[in-house]
């Protein structure tokens, strides 16, 4: 099992830490080795994912696969169109076999966009989303926009080309897309791009702002949504000096951020989904979590990993 976990640990001050980096490259080899392709291990990328399992792909072939350095088990995916961005970070909605399904999901840092494709599916799926948030009269206000490509269409029958994207703009207003129109550049408004993002029971959750939380579901397509929160005692704008990171653990969700701008400051809550409230935790018994670059996050077992319990871990 430790050797898995060399893929999440590293950095400053780790002196309890029994992290083997140097096996990085053997399980990489393990991975990808056949006796047909020696070198597969050169051309192949990965990502770490919270739950334990590699996204893998194959550069010359970009045919995909999750492997289990644990486990050596490996689960066929469909082959990419592409090669993925340099800058991105991948997560399961559940145990690849898992009979609710599972849904492999990468998220692009550099863009707002996703790609997505089901275990046992046929394809991957690009989809480009869009959310303008507002700060009207120095008022955080939220739109949650999305664009209708053709694919997403379906049978529409106005749209000119397949290779063409519509410029339609919705926004949602309770559980409802309605039409509308938005500046490019409307005044108090930027777009906002997912970059903290964890999976808890099938659902992909991104944070907003101190009182906002996204949710990203698959039906079966890509759907976004909001709720609103309470209990983050995080001013508004000083949301991402506090580098929030969301990080699932044993099934809950929680919230890391940073308090008077220190990194030994640290402020972690856990999400109360029947209150839509954010509860201030002290101490979280036989886990560790590792926060790392791109925002990943990963919780484990400290007593499996032979760690003080209760740490957080920059990488």
């Amino acid at each position: 099992m430790k050797e898995a976990h060399a893929l999440f640990c590293g950095g400053w001050s780790i002196k309890e830490s029994q992290v083997f980096i140097s096996t990085l490259q053997h399980l990489l080899t393990a991975a990808t080795k056949t006796d047909d392709e020696p070198d597969a291990a050169k051309t192949t990328r990965c990502w770490a994912t919270p739950q334990r399992w590699l996204l893998t792909l194959d550069t010359p072939s970009l045919r995909a696969a999750l492997w289990n350095p644990s486990t050596k088990e490996k689960v066929e995916l469909p082959s990419m169109e592409k090669d993925l961005p340099r800058n991105c970070k991948c997560l399961l909605s559940r145990e690849p076999g898992s009979r609710a399904g599972c849904v492999v999901v990468v998220v692009v840092d550099d863009e707002p966009v996703i790609w997505f494709c089901r275990v046992g599916g046929e394809r991957w799926s690009r989809h480009e989303y869009e959310i303008i948030v507002e700060k009207p009269r120095g008022s955080p206000n939220f739109r949650l926009v999305k664009k209708q490509s053709f694919e997403e269409a379906g049978c529409a029958t106005n749209l000119i080309s397949p290779d063409e994207e519509t410029r339609t703009e919705y926004i949602l207003e309770g559980h409802s897309w309605k039409r509308i129109r938005i500046p490019s550049d409307g005044h108090g408004s930027h777009r906002f791009q997912i970059r903290s993002i964890a999976a808890v029971d099938g659902k992909f959750y991104f944070d907003v702002s101190p009182s906002k939380l996204g949710v990203l579901d698959f039906l079966p397509g890509p759907t976004f949504t909001m709720m609103d929160t309470k209990g983050a005692r995080v001013a508004w704008d000083s949301w991402e000096l506090a580098f929030p990171h969301l990080a699932e653990s044993r099934g809950r969700l929680y919230l890391f951020v940073i308090a008077h701008n220190s990194l030994a400051s640290i402020a972690l809550y856990k999400m109360d989904f029947s209150s839509l409230a954010w509860s201030k935790v002290d101490r979280v018994y036989d886990q560790v979590f590792f926060l790392g670059r791109l925002h990943f996050s990963a919780s484990y077992s400290a007593w499996e990993l032979g760690l003080t319990q209760c740490n957080v871990y920059y990488l």
